[in-house]
């Protein structure tokens, strides 16, 4: 059973469970329960007979025992004092601290396998003496009997442990009393860690295997050449593209499918509507004209139709002689009216020549007046410089160029028709009499030129007939070019050609060559009337020809005679021999016909299937007949379900960029027009340029994005009669905005978690304000402004303090009505509010002279670099508290007032706040100003502040409250357990001026000599005691 104490100081529930409690424990008494638990009981005394039924008895504490006691076992830690008899049931286990045999211990029957626990080490052993206990039946002991204390036997010969049984002294007999555990590593053979017979450990290494297998040489060498039963290699085999035996050197692996093409046009599908049957189309001409300079050719169709084809001569152009057999084209165009000739200012003697872009009238400045040309220019023209001994001229696209005659054969030649790039044109298909070749942009093709035939045909050149040597020389006179003779040359002739390139020289069929210093006459090598003579000999020709082939019919090589610059030699022209060479596996890509692998007379594969492209536009790879894809847009969307409105908007849904730089404010104010009940601001810098405004009840505007400005604007966003709006958004201000969000009559507004910078008003000398949160309000609400981190905010102002101009807040509230819901500002972090009139929060009765009831509560709040206030207050009922204030200013501010300055009212409470290095003002202030007389402080509570690192700088009373200033005086004024930690401090630590109901107690500090801690001036009723005041030394 428990003491059940019941203290003074328990509530009634306390109360109510102790008592329940003592009603249970009666209730086990009365009924004998079963089981008796002894909790908390030192020494339980029991004296009367006890009989459990057999139950437990457990207890931490001695059992006193003077009556029978029955029980089934005692779980005891402490002793069992039996000065009657016990009797044990039938259990299992008795655990019994300390238990004196002054009567009979009566087992009730045998306990096969129990255990008798005996853990009183202190007192006298228990010992089993017959005339003590009476045992009425046999006592087995097959278990085990745990004794923390001596077990003494009055016989047999278990009395002494060393000497049982004759064993000897078992103290000495060496046995363990710590166990060592085993050491690889211990080497020294008397540490009991040491380990005797450990086996000898492979090492890992090949040298230390036994067993091993023998290699073959190759295993190591890795040399083809000390293998055993290479395979014989084989001689190359042609491959075969009819081969279908894999196992087969001919066959040919990985041959491309050839597709199989009809030979018939009927075989293929005509897709595209071409035609197969010959309509027979006739051509005529009309026996007339079609206009003064047309001609028309009709074409007349097997199914009587006409078609109409009308030729109009051009500029210069005319036809003539027209009739069903053709028509005659001429021309009275002249040599000035070739596009690339000019002959505007021709004057008499000059020719024309090349001036890069056109041929132009020009003096013949060429030799001593003659044609000017001479074998010299020839040579440069075909760039003999650059011609080798036995090359041929050619040409490479863009000029003449000498090159090696790589040509031989039978001596025959091709037809220009057989040429793949040759295609004859017209109704005769062969060449006619006069025509040229002409490319036509796919393939050479015969063609007329419409040019005149002769050069006196042209219209500006006389028909007068030439003497051999002249040249065409300018009239202007007569606007003609005349045949004349150039004075003093000697034009240059065919003569003159024959005798440059050597044709005396030549012989039939022989082609001009170049021999290294001259033009030279040789033999045709690449076809014509001659051809490559074949000899078959065991010995070489005694002389050849370059391209003549000799089959050694020793050797069974076939040599090609080679000339190169300044030699000449047979070589050989035969594949390389058979023999040691190994099989190499055709390659359907090897292009050198020179290579093993190279496939000679591959078919020719049709174009292969290429990949589709859904991007192509044309060709194989486009893609006919593609759906048209779904584009992504959810408005695309076809049986859209219909989903609930959410209410939340993006400002980026109305436009808005957020880029910094775009002017976001009309898709801001869209947004906020749209009636929606929450406005999400994405991350991002929202530029705008004017005030943004919003009406609507219990609305919520936030997110991650920050509202900025690069030039003035008076006030960011404005709320008007708007309830229950909460505001988490930030404000980059750049020193433009001067007020974050203003709340004009909105009830119990909720702004938290708003990162505010860089307000600032203009420095115009006209006065103006950086307000974070304004509130005013005519109506009684409450207002929470939490977890807020507000920076950088400097109101420049008129230059005069105390005008309410240059006003910084941090958070700013004015109401001109008493307020009974609580004004909550807590959390927020607030850092340097400057100004003329700088305070970091402000609490304010509009109008000044009346004092409003309200519910203010400023708590939790850090607080610093604030050059007039840290917190003003003129309501009544203000409680700040646990505030930390701390300043960084070297010099004192302008006009400093204090870091708590609550401007009269009453019922406050100023505790737990922490001052640091707030210097130059006051810490916290309530006073009454000298004009006011009717004004009175009443029911101040300031205790348990700290304020410390405050110096000599400060002249300021620290704590200072003057309640009342004439007439009656404020009552009720406690300062408490505040703490002064100023030993630079020169003044006055806590002031209470005019006041009755005084208690300055518990007050400490450390100051300097010129200080002093309590100052009570005009008080009546007061306690001035406990207040201890340490003088730094």
């Amino acid at each position: 059973m428990v003491l059940r104490n019941v203290a003074k100081t328990f509530s009634f529930e306390e109360q109510r469970q102790e008592i329940n409690s003592l009603a249970v424990d009666v209730d086990n008494i009365a009924n004998n329960i079963a089981s008796m638990t002894l909790v908390n009981e030192s020494n339980p005394q029991l004296g009367a007979n006890l009989d459990l039924n057999g139950n437990s008895i457990t207890g931490n504490g001695d059992i006193n025992h003077n009556g029978q006691l029955s029980t089934g076992s005692i779980l005891s830690s402490a002793s069992l004092n039996n000065k009657g008899s016990v009797q044990f049931g039938t259990v299992d286990a008795y655990s019994i601290g300390h238990m004196p045999l002054n009567s009979d211990l009566a087992f009730s029957q045998t306990h096969g396998g129990s255990y008798l626990f005996y853990s009183d080490a202190s007192t006298i052993p228990l010992q089993i003496d017959p005339t003590l206990v009476d045992v009425n039946v046999d006592l087995d002991v097959n278990g085990d009997i745990s004794v923390s204390g001596t077990i003494s036997a009055l016989g047999g010969n278990s009395t002494y442990w060393n000497n049982a049984h004759s064993w000897g002294d078992h103290s000495l007999a060496g046995y363990l009393t710590s166990e060592t555990q085993s050491d690889w590593n211990e080497s020294d053979t008397n540490n009991p860690a040491h380990i005797l017979n450990k086996p000898t450990l492979f090492d890992g290494t090949w040298g230390s295997l036994s067993g091993k297998p023998t290699f073959a040489t190759v295993a190591t060498s890795g040399d083809y050449n000390d293998l055993t039963n290479t395979p014989a290699q084989a001689t190359q085999v042609q491959s075969n593209w009819g081969e279908t035996d894999l196992n087969n050197v001919a066959f040919i692996k990985n041959k491309p499918t050839i597709p199989t093409i009809p030979s018939n046009v009927s075989a293929f599908i005509n897709d595209v509507g071409y035609k197969t049957t010959d309509n027979n189309t006739t051509y005529t001409l009309d026996a007339g004209t079609h206009g003064a300079s047309d001609a028309k050719l009709m074409l007349l169709g097997s199914n009587s139709t006409i078609d109409n084809v009308i030729l109009t001569a051009g500029t210069g152009i005319a036809f003539s002689t027209i009739s069903g057999g053709g028509f005659t084209i001429s021309t009275s165009l002249s040599i000035g009216n070739l596009t690339d000739v000019n002959v505007s200012g021709a004057t008499t003697g000059q020719v024309l020549k090349w001036s890069g872009t056109e041929w132009a009238p020009a003096d013949d400045t060429q030799g001593s007046g003659g044609g000017g040309y001479t074998n010299s220019d020839l040579d440069a023209h075909l760039n003999t410089s650059t011609a080798g001994t036995g090359q041929i001229l050619s040409w490479n696209g863009s000029d003449y160029d000498w090159v090696n005659d790589q040509q031989g054969g039978s001596g025959s030649g091709s037809n220009l028709e057989s040429l793949s790039d040759v295609a004859w044109s017209g109704l005769n298909p062969n060449p006619q009499n006069g025509q040229v070749l002409q490319h036509n942009g796919s393939n050479w093709t015969n063609n007329t030129l419409d040019l005149p035939d002769k050069i006196e045909d042209l219209s500006d050149v006389s028909n007068a007939v030439p003497s051999d040597g002249q040249v065409l020389i300018w009239d202007a006179g007569n606007s003609l070019w005349l045949p004349g003779n150039v004075s003093g040359g000697v034009a240059y002739s065919n003569s003159n050609v024959d005798t440059h390139l050597n044709v005396s020289g030549a012989s039939s069929g022989q082609i001009l060559s170049w021999n290294g210093s001259d033009y030279a006459w040789v033999a045709d090598q690449t076809g014509g009337s001659g051809g490559a003579s074949v000899t078959v000999s065991d010995t070489a020709p005694g002389s050849g020809t370059a391209g003549d082939l000799w089959w050694n019919s020793a050797s069974g090589r076939l040599k090609i005679y080679y000339q190169d610059v300044d030699t000449t030699q047979w070589v050989d022209a035969s594949p390389p021999l058979a023999g040691g060479g190994s099989q190499v596996q055709s390659d359907w890509g090897e292009t050198d016909s020179n290579d093993d692998a190279f496939i000679k007379n591959k078919p020719t594969i049709p174009a292969a299937q290429v990949n589709s492209d859904w991007n192509a536009t044309s060709g194989v790879e486009q893609i006919l007949n593609k759906p048209t894809l779904f584009d992504g847009n959810y408005n695309s969307l076809t049986n859209k379900p219909t989903i609930p409105d959410t209410g939340i908007v993006s400002v980026k849904d109305y436009g808005a960029v957020g880029d910094g730089s775009t002017n976001d404010t009309s898709a801001i104010q869209s947004a906020l027009n749209s009636g929606a009940k929450a406005i999400y601001f994405p991350t991002g810098d929202y530029l705008i340029n004017s005030t943004l405004t919003s009406s609507i009840d219990e609305r919520k505007i936030y997110g991650e994005g920050s509202i900025t400005a690069t030039a003035d604007i008076d006030k960011a966003i404005v709320f008007t009669s708007s309830d229950y709006v909460e505001l988490s958004l930030n404000c980059k201000g750049n020193n433009y905005i001067r007020v974050f969000a203003q709340f004009n009559n909105c009830l119990e507004p909720h702004i938290h978690h708003c990162r505010v910078r860089d307000l600032q008003s203009p420095n115009d000398n006209t006065g103006g304000k950086a307000i974070a949160f304004e509130l005013f309000s005519n109506i009684d609400t409450g207002v929470k402004i939490t977890d807020n981190y507000i920076t950088n905010l400097n109101a420049y102002g008129d230059g005069a303090y105390n005008d309410g101009n240059g006003m910084a807040r941090a958070i700013a509230f004015d109401s001109s009505v008493a307020l009974t819901k609580p004004i909550l500002i807590s959390d927020n972090v607030i850092d340097t509010v400057i100004g003329e009139e700088g305070d970091a929060i402000s609490i304010m009765s509009a109008g000044g002279g009346n004092y409003y009831d309200a519910n203010v509560f400023i708590t939790g709040n850090h607080i610093k670099n604030f050059n007039r206030r840290g917190c003003k207050i003129k309501f009544n009922s203000a409680v700040v508290s646990n505030n930390t204030f701390y300043n960084t200013w070297t010099s004192s501010p302008a006009a400093p007032q204090a870091v708590i300055d609550m401007d009269k009212g009453q019922n406050h409470i100023i505790s737990g706040n922490k001052f640091i290095n707030t210097e130059y003002m006051h810490q916290i202030k309530i006073q009454v100003n000298t004009t006011e007389v009717d004004e009175k402080v009443n029911n101040v509570v300031i205790n348990n502040n700290i304020i410390t690192q405050i110096s000599g700088a400060t002249s300021s009373t620290l704590i200072y409250v003057k309640p009342s200033t004439q007439g009656d005086k404020g009552t009720n004024i406690t300062v408490k357990g505040n703490s002064f930690d100023v030993p630079g401090f020169t003044n006055q630590c806590i002031q209470v001026n005019r006041a009755e109901n005084v208690i300055v107690a518990d007050n400490t500090g450390i100051t300097s000599s010129g200080a002093t801690g309590v100052n009570l001036v005009a008080v009546d009723n007061s306690i001035n005691d406990n207040n201890n005041f340490l003088v730094a030394t």
